[in-house]
């Protein structure tokens, strides 16, 4: 019977998007993660909401920081998403509207800053 059931309806249809996201220490580590988002949302719809377009601090919008315990003066709280990826929703973290406009209310222009070494303050991304 599921089988007959899907071929007549087809693979369930993506309503859900993967958030894959890292953290990257100052050595280079990198420590990985991923959420799932409940409606479809793009990179391109919240890059402008990133810092440098690619960085954020995942406690600021309510998801869990890959940052190691064991931290020295050079390494800083930003994440970096890596992709995002349309997938039959599961059990989302939060649903797409929701991220948006967490990731809005996080775009303060000082927030970033509060807890960045001032040294981050004045490299450029390359620097990164």
């Amino acid at each position: 019977m599921p089988v007959r059931k899907r071929l007549l309806f087809g693979p369930p249809k993506p309503n859900g998007t993967k958030v894959e996201y890292l953290y990257r220490d100052a050595g280079n580590w990198k420590f990985w993660g991923e959420f799932v988002l409940s409606g479809a949302v793009t990179f391109a719809e919240i890059e402008g909401l990133l810092f440098d377009r690619l960085w954020f601090i995942p406690e600021e919008i309510g998801v869990e920081s890959l940052t190691p315990k064991t931290r020295n003066e050079d390494d800083h709280p930003l994440h970096e998403i890596h992709e995002m990826t349309l997938v039959p929703t599961a059990d989302a973290l939060m649903t797409a509207e929701e991220f948006i406009v967490r990731l809005e209310k996080a775009r303060f222009p000082d927030y970033l800053f509060r807890e960045l070494p001032a040294w981050l303050q004045t490299h450029s991304n390359a620097a990164l």
